[in-house]
C-alpha cells in the first residue's frame, strides 16, 4: 500500500478481508492484518473462494478508505480469487488524501459534551461517505472523505435526545451544506441536542375497532413536508 506522499509504503493500514458466503449472508468479514513499514501485508490461512479487500488507513491520517481495485465501497469492489496452496499477490492500493469534519456535540443538560453520538456524513445523493463517534467530551472527528459538499446528521440513537442535522435542522432537505477540502479538517461543525418529545395515538378502522397493527406513522416538519423527521409502526397488540 503506497501513496503519492509515501511511495515507499504506508505503514499501519488495516487490511480487511471479506469472503462471499454462499448460504446467503453475503460478504462476511473473515480476517485482517496491518501493513508493515514498507507498506507490504499478507493475510494468510484463507480457504479457497472469492474475496473482497478493504484498505482502512490510520485514523490520524488524511488518507481515504478504499477497496480493491481503487473503489469507494464494498459493493463496487473487484473480486479477489484465492486458491489453496497459492498466494494471490499484487492486491495493491495507492491511497488518496481527503478531508475530514470535526466538532463537538453538547446539550443543555450535558454542556461538557454528549458521548456516544453517531455522526454520519452524506453526499447530495444521500450516500453515506464517512462517520465518527463522539468521545467523553462530545468531540468527534470523521474519517477522511473526498473533497466536496456534504450534510451531517447527529444520531444519538436510543437516548433522550433528538436526531439533528447540521445546523439545528430536522431533515436532510433543510440541513446546511458543509464544505470539505483535501488535506484539511473542517472544524466547529457542532450540535446542541434537544431532549425529544413524543406523540402517541391509536389507529382504528371499521373492521379493526380495537386497533390496526403495522401501520406506518411518519412525522413531518412544516419546514420540509417531503422528508419525514421520524417514523414508527403501530403495535401488533392493539
Amino acid at each position: 500500500v503506497t501513496s503519492a506522499a509515501e511511495p515507499g509504503g504506508v505503514e499501519g493500514v488495516l487490511i480487511y478481508v471479506y469472503l462471499w458466503d454462499e448460504t446467503g449472508w453475503g460478504w462476511t468479514y473473515v480476517d485482517s492484518n496491518n501493513t508493515a513499514s514498507d507498506g507490504t501485508y499478507e493475510v494468510g490461512g484463507l480457504e479457497a473462494g472469492i474475496y473482497l479487500v478493504a484498505f482502512i488507513p490510520p485514523l490520524d491520517s488524511f488518507y481515504m478508505r478504499e477497496y480493491y481495485n481503487d473503489k469507494r465501497s464494498l459493493e463496487s469492489a473487484n473480486n479477489v480469487y484465492v486458491e489453496l496452496g497459492q498466494t494471490t499477490s499484487a492486491i495493491d492500493a495507492i491511497l488518496e488524501e481527503g478531508g475530514k469534519i470535526s466538532g463537538t456535540v453538547t446539550s443543555a443538560t450535558e454542556p461538557g459534551g454528549v458521548q456516544g453520538v453517531d455522526v454520519l456524513v452524506y453526499d447530495q445523493d444521500l450516500n453515506q461517505v464517512a462517520s465518527g463517534w463522539t468521545d467523553g467530551y462530545g468531540y468527534y472527528e470523521t474519517e477522511a472523505m473526498p473533497p466536496g459538499d456534504y450534510k451531517v446528521v447527529f444520531n444519538p440513537w436510543e437516548s433522550v435526545y433528538m436526531e439533528e442535522w447540521y445546523q439545528s435542522k430536522l431533515s436532510f432537505g433543510s440541513a446546511d451544506w458543509v464544505s470539505v477540502m483535501a488535506g484539511a479538517t473542517t472544524a466547529d461543525i457542532d450540535a446542541v441536542l434537544d431532549v425529544a418529545g413524543s406523540i402517541s395515538g391509536r389507529v382504528t378502522g371499521a373492521l379493526n375497532p380495537g386497533g390496526v397493527p403495522y401501520v406506518l406513522v411518519s412525522l413531518y416538519s412544516v419546514d420540509d413536508p417531503l422528508d419525514p423527521v421520524t417514523s414508527t409502526m403501530t403495535s401488533s397488540q392493539d
